[in-house]
């Protein structure tokens, strides 16, 4: 699998894939102001409200399935 792409030249964030290392990694230092878990999809105001806090600052991603008591953040 090819490595983690977060940023194009333009600063457009995208995420082609992923390893599982690299999600991993990712997931255990927590939830952050760029990381945002979710367990479910069954409140859209809520993630509608993620999207749009991310989208009115530095960006980053959601990653859904993910608990976050599970995860408390080692980072």
């Amino acid at each position: 699998m090819p490595p983690l792409s977060l940023f194009k030249e333009n600063k457009t964030a995208i995420v082609a894939s992923m390893t599982q290392p690299e999600l991993l990694e990712i997931v255990a230092c927590g939830e952050t102001s760029r990381v945002q878990f979710k367990e479910t999809l069954d409140n859209n105001d809520s993630i509608a409200a993620e999207i749009i806090a991310l989208a009115n600052t530095k960006g980053g991603m959601i990653l859904f399935g993910v608990q976050k008591e599970m995860w408390p953040g080692v980072c």
